[in-house]
């Protein structure tokens, strides 16, 4: 099964953005399992993908991307 973890800084207070994201667990349960880590701080975050051999960070100030620029 696929293990999906997802890291942020503090936490996500945008009602609109929860519900998607659960139901985008509710909708992958049985294909993957997330795991929700909270940081404190933007410093605390970098530390910790530091230690990440592969990681995809979304950034609103970031480059768009399609689906198959993001698959390779």
């Amino acid at each position: 099964m696929l293990k999906i973890n997802l890291v942020s800084v503090g936490k996500t207070k945008e009602k609109w953005l929860q519900t998607a994201l659960l139901e985008y667990e509710k909708r992958l349960r049985g294909q993957a399992v997330f795991v929700w880590q909270l940081f404190k701080t933007e410093k605390l975050l970098e530390n910790h993908l530091e230690n990440l051999e592969k990681f995809i960070l979304l950034d609103s100030s970031g480059e768009l991307l399609e689906s198959r620029q993001q698959a390779h």
